[in-house]
């Protein structure tokens, strides 16, 4: 018997070491603060860009502490494919640990190969945090058309002949942790109906309801905003300021931007209030499918030709349908609310009309749609989106 309780002291002790090294072992991992993941859909006219921007968050990353946090990239350019975390070496320079490589052909707007690296990223670089960046073309909430890829949503892959849809990736990050923040560095992506759609993936938004500048986001400023304690408005202030500092009002080229900026911040926690203001005034402002006047309200699309839909600013719109802005008050502190940030140069440039800079007086930092008769069946997509019956579209007889 008193062999017997030896044994059981000695294997008590055992178990109480173990968990003792165990414990130590686990407080000296480093908490991980935030992972991030760029997923550069470039497999598109937009590949050129690539190899400048993948640099310029090299340079970015070398003021991270990557010890705490996680820098993924995912690029796509038409003839690679690969994920690659970015890490530090011991003599401070910033290099890469490729995770997987992927088929060159891989279609990388598609659902099934989304999910596989987002669910792969989340699995394996759990954080506190997340942030998301989305680079690619974009065209709001306008739906794509499968298998052409000149008319897209937020992505566009030739190989796969496909567009990414904000449904399509609504489902993607339904597989993933909330984001606290979802960078647009993609054109027109900052709407109220994407915004809407999208509110329950991610804490804020960045974006512009607007053509983005070619080079996009200066990512050797923005990578260390990323990673900010309140990310959200830092990448905003640092993506604008490093334009703003470089705008003459010129028409710029690709090496040298001096085309200006618009950039927003969304709040998603303040954007059902919004739906809710907006459904208190629209229908009253708008009945039995009356034509909306629009002709003073500023257009973010400056298309001319049949990819029009026109991309204009919900402020200014809601000010224009009214006598006074006085009828706006509750409404105007939603959106204020809402829409914490909204940056933009006196003009910006387009590169639709022959290439021009246009002005954005009175620029809001959030597009929205007007429902218009000769286009029955944009229309009718419009009807789709959660931001429609929210505020109170159906009401207005469109």
């Amino acid at each position: 018997m008193k062999g017997t309780n030896m044994k059981f002291c000695y294997v008590l002790m055992s178990l109480v070491l173990m968990c003792l090294v165990t414990c130590d072992d686990d407080n000296d991992k480093p908490v991980i603060n935030r992972t991030v993941l760029v997923y550069i859909m470039g497999d598109n006219s937009l590949q050129r860009y690539i190899s400048g921007d993948v640099s310029e968050m090299t340079e970015g990353a070398a003021g991270i502490d990557l010890t705490r946090n996680n820098l993924l990239v995912y690029v796509d350019n038409g003839s690679s494919v690969k994920l690659f975390r970015m890490y530090k070496k011991k003599n401070g320079e910033i290099d890469q640990d490729v995770l997987e490589t992927y088929e060159p052909n891989r279609n990388s707007v598609g659902l099934s190969e989304m999910k596989e690296v987002f669910s792969f990223v989340h699995k394996n670089y759990p954080a506190e945090s997340y942030g998301l960046v989305l680079w690619s073309h974009g065209e709001g909430w306008k739906p794509g058309t499968g298998n052409d890829p000149s008319s897209r949503w937020i992505g566009q892959d030739n190989s796969g002949g496909a567009t990414l849809g904000i449904s399509t990736l609504s489902e993607v990050l339904s597989v993933v942790p909330r984001y606290e923040y979802i960078l647009f560095d993609a054109c027109f992506m900052q709407s109220v109906e994407v915004a809407y759609e999208l509110r329950e993936h991610t804490n804020s938004f960045i974006g512009s309801p607007a053509e983005i500048p070619g080079p996009g986001a200066p990512y050797q400023e923005v990578v260390p905003a990323m990673f900010a304690s309140d990310p959200a408005m830092a990448i905003a202030r640092s993506y604008y300021g490093y334009y703003e500092s470089l705008y003459t009002g010129e028409r710029p080229s690709s090496d040298h931007w001096t085309g200006g900026a618009a950039l927003s911040v969304i709040k998603t926690d303040k954007l059902e209030a919004l739906a809710e203001a907006t459904k208190a005034v629209l229908p009253a402002l708008i009945q039995n499918g009356e034509t909306v006047d629009v002709g003073s309200v500023l257009d973010y699309d400056r298309r001319s030709n049949s990819a029009y839909i026109g991309y204009y600013d919900f402020e200014l719109l809601m000010k224009s349908l009214v006598n006074t802005e006085g009828e706006l008050a509750s409404w105007s502190a939603a959106f204020a609310a809402a829409v914490p940030y909204a940056e933009s140069t006196n003009r910006i440039f387009t590169m639709f009309s022959n290439g021009m800079m246009f002005s954005v007086t009175g620029y809001s930092g959030v597009s929205i749609y007007v429902p218009r008769s000769g286009n029955p069946a944009l229309n009718e997509s419009y009807r789709s989106f959660q931001w429609y019956e929210a505020a109170g579209w159906p009401e207005t007889g469109w």
